[in-house]
């Protein structure tokens, strides 16, 4: 009796260690061509590095980030975006992105992201949204059902 309760102990220890385990914004996020494949905004992100510089940003210099304004710069794409949780405001007009994913600032209560050549926005994750400006983009469906 006890060698099959310490099998079945051991049995429910391993199903439950191949369950997969959620990437949380705890852990330092390194500023890199893996996170931030764009050289430009690789660069931009070094600056909220603040705490000697490490090429890491710790979930303390991420939350730290509310706004982020990328104007103008020659960006190709703002992957590593979803790191920055507490962003309220991200300009990025005229930098000639086809893709914007917001999905993971749900806290954004700005977006200026027009003049560029994006395809597709989402903004139903973001629903503190209060102002958005996205003219001249080639996006033909803009649900804005979920933001008030």
């Amino acid at each position: 009796m006890k060698k099959r309760a310490i099998c079945a102990l051991l049995v429910l220890v391993m199903a439950f260690s191949l369950l997969p385990v959620p990437a949380y914004a705890t852990e330092d996020v390194p500023i890199n061509a893996t996170t931030f494949p764009d050289p430009v905004f690789q660069a931009y992100v070094r600056q909220f590095d603040t705490t000697a510089p490490t090429d890491r940003l710790s979930a303390q210099e991420l939350a730290a980030v509310k706004e982020i304004s990328v104007q103008g710069m020659n960006i190709s794409r703002l992957k590593g975006l979803e790191y920055f949780t507490e962003l309220t405001s991200l300009n990025c007009n005229s930098c000639g992105l086809q893709v914007l994913d917001v999905s993971k600032n749900t806290k954004l209560r700005e977006l200026y992201c027009g003049y560029n050549e994006i395809r597709k926005l989402d903004v139903s994750q973001n629903t503190a949204l209060r102002e958005l400006s996205c003219p001249d983009n080639k996006i033909t469906v803009l649900n804005l059902s979920s933001n008030k």
